[in-house]
């Protein structure tokens, strides 16, 4: 009985983490689309809340760099640089490296 107790709690919480991680990816597309505004301040509230949300946004804004915008590249940077995964650092070092943008 005790096993079925710790499997069934393990099951959760595995059920409850994957819930969280679609709904930070959720919350990340409608972040990522804030990155856009024409408002600094919508879009300074969007990158810090890509900040906040960390690692588990990584591949949403890993698309960003490819934005034609060269604002929403200098912020998925800024990003990619806190997240600070190896995958998010590479994908940051690469794109400062080849924009063709300054700012960027």
């Amino acid at each position: 009985m005790r096993f079925g107790f710790t499997v069934l709690l393990l099951t959760l919480g595995a059920l409850c983490a994957r819930a969280d991680a679609s709904g930070d990816l959720g919350k990340a597309r409608r972040l990522a689309f804030d990155l856009r505004s024409r408002f600094l301040e919508e879009r300074e509230a969007a990158k810090r809340g890509l900040m906040d949300l960390g690692p588990a946004v990584e591949s949403v804004v890993c698309e960003l760099v490819a934005d034609e915008d060269p604002r929403v590249r200098c912020a998925a940077v800024e990003v990619l640089g806190r997240i600070g995964t190896p995958t998010a650092v590479e994908t940051m070092l690469d794109v400062l490296v080849r924009d063709s943008e300054a700012e960027v």
